[in-house]
């Protein structure tokens, strides 16, 4: 096969053979960057951490316009601008971790396209975005498209993205061209039955409860007999209250001063303001909100990964409650196994030197349960458990793919027979039939194991999907709290509302409407309108809506 780039108008006499270049050649070396540029997936990787967002920017220039080093400050300054970086002369002397998310990204478009692209490739662009700061970006790339007259290739598994961006799309599988066309007939009218499974098997808002996703390939789970098999014992049960309690939970950073690497006195930021919420048991909460809302560093807190500055965490293993921040040694090494944390990337989560029988393993040897031959026999049951086969144990993560280590992760976090299960975004890396596959094991072990969980989530469909109650959060508190189908389908609050108009679904109502995603943002509490908006020094207070349907109103009445 070959690759053709057209020629540019006015300066090129012929197409490139893109394939027909060799490494080293000068020719490649002069398109990448200049006339192909790329937008990755995940931009604190891709993005270079010993060097200034400056640096790395006007590097292209540099090497492709012949910029001096301060002609090439002023580009970055002008096209960081461009993308909407709130401070872009401050930005040229930040590193890459003093970012949010969003603005890495933004600092990956500004990359991409300050040599002024004829292609841009955008890899899954906004994959790991909440669903306002995608819609920000995705108009943006549209914005600039526009402007600079560039074609874009946009690579992703969000059909919904692909409804509002692409005029036409095609749809791959193992390598191979299923079906393609103009985007409208495609969704609207799908022909190849791939592409009819990728649409069963996303969840939308208007899945109804308790339908069960159709992934194309499903995996069949074993049932819990190691349930009774495992040395690990529960509490005998003595009340029937939640099995977590939160009440005015708080928790304050002090960031580092300035841009220096070694700067101090730095600012105190309050990451999480006065939460309070209840998980019954064998319920499952959903936590939805933007990134920096504080909603990980929430779920860290339950955890005890990170101390909180004031607060109760009231758990209750069925013995009576306790509060984890107050636990000494002996029972916080019992709550590691009453309480367990499923990560967000399957690919990080996992030890890629130890082998999956190692890595299962391993929170059984540390908490001392069973012999070697128990250990290794309970691993394979939860392989089964969890749709592997048990002959996978001597193999290592690499060798599985990204839903595959998603159900080794999961089965590390029942190892230990726990009772409550933290699930920290964990399926918004996978595609969709992955993603489904996830969700209901997810929701069999529910019920299996009698699990509670909490699911942290930007995604609101998915939410809707697996909650029994959805806790919506922007700035540190939960603004709207109450059943899923209420949260979602009669939503009270302004923020919840952007947070579903932002929210893009493959359907008609989304085709090309990538602005009215983006203008459905609302800026920060301060300025939301009466009654619901809130500073800093303000004593909000809750309405009640239908009984468990909570709102934050701005001020006590």
């Amino acid at each position: 096969g070959s690759i053709t780039l057209a020629p540019r108008a006015g300066v090129d006499a012929a197409p490139t053979v893109i394939t027909d270049l060799k490494r080293g050649d000068p020719r490649m070396r002069a398109l990448q960057g200049a006339r192909i540029a790329t937008i990755f997936q995940e931009p604190m990787t891709a993005l270079s951490p010993l060097h200034t967002i400056g640096d790395q920017i006007g590097e292209i220039v540099r090497l492709h316009k012949g910029l001096s080093k301060a002609q090439a400050a002023e580009a970055v300054e002008a096209m960081l601008a461009r993308v909407r970086f709130p401070d872009p002369k401050a930005a040229l002397r930040m590193y890459p971790f003093e970012l949010s998310g969003g603005l890495r990204q933004r600092a990956m478009i500004a990359m991409a396209l300050i040599g002024a692209p004829d292609l841009l490739i955008a890899d899954e662009p906004t994959t790991a975005l909440d669903v306002t700061n995608q819609a920000e970006i995705l108009a943006l790339i549209r914005e600039l498209q526009d402007d600079l007259h560039m074609t874009i290739l946009l690579i992703t598994h969000d059909l919904g993205v692909v409804a509002a961006m692409a005029d036409d799309m095609a749809v791959l599988y193992r390598g191979r061209l299923m079906e393609s066309g103009p985007t409208r007939d495609l969704l609207t009218d799908p022909h190849h039955p791939y592409l009819r499974a990728l649409l069963d098997a996303a969840p939308r808002l208007d899945t109804p409860r308790g339908a069960r996703l159709r992934p194309v390939r499903e995996i069949a789970g074993g049932d819990a007999g190691f349930l009774s098999a495992t040395p690990v014992e529960r509490p005998q049960r003595t009340r029937a209250g939640p099995i977590l309690e939160v009440h005015g939970l708080r928790k304050t950073f002090v960031t580092r001063k300035g841009g220096g690497l070694f700067g101090g006195g730095g600012a105190v930021v309050e990451a999480v303001k006065g939460v309070d919420f209840v998980i019954r048991r064998g319920e499952c909460l959903g936590l939805v909100g933007e990134s920096g809302c504080g909603k990980s560093t929430l779920s860290r807190m339950v955890m005890r990964a990170v101390t909180p500055t004031d607060g109760v965490i009231q758990f209750d293993a069925g013995d009576g409650p306790e509060n984890v921040p107050d636990m000494g040694p002996a029972r916080l090494r019992r709550y590691r196994r009453e309480a367990q944390y499923v990560f967000q990337d399957p690919y990080a989560s996992l030890n890629p030197r130890m082998t999956v029988r190692e890595i299962l393993t391993e929170p059984l040897e540390i908490h001392g349960v069973g012999d070697v031959d128990q250990r290794i026999a309970l691993a394979g049951e939860l392989l089964s458990l969890v749709g592997l086969d048990a002959r996978a144990l001597g193999r290592y993560p690499h060798s599985f793919s990204g839903g595959q280590r998603q159900r080794i992760g999961v089965a590390r976090a029942l190892a230990l027979k726990p009772q409550l299960v933290l699930c920290d975004e964990p399926v918004s890396a996978l595609d969709v039939s992955v993603q489904a596959q996830v969700l209901n094991l997810l929701n069999d072990l529910r019920g299996t194991l009698g699990l509670s969980y909490l699911f942290v989530s930007h995604n609101l469909a998915v939410v809707k999907y697996v909650a029994d109650r959805i806790a919506v959060m922007c700035a540190g508190r939960i603004v709207e709290m109450g059943p899923a189908a209420a949260v979602i389908d009669d939503p009270r609050h302004p923020y919840t509302r952007a947070l579903l108009a932002a929210a893009p679904e493959p359907t008609p109502a989304h085709f090309g409407d990538v602005a009215g995603l983006a203008a459905a943002r609302v800026g920060p509490p301060a300025d939301w309108p009466k009654p619901y908006a809130w500073r800093d020094d303000a004593q909000p207070a809750f309405d009640r809506h239908d009984g468990d349907h909570i709102v934050l109103l701005g001020e006590a009445a």
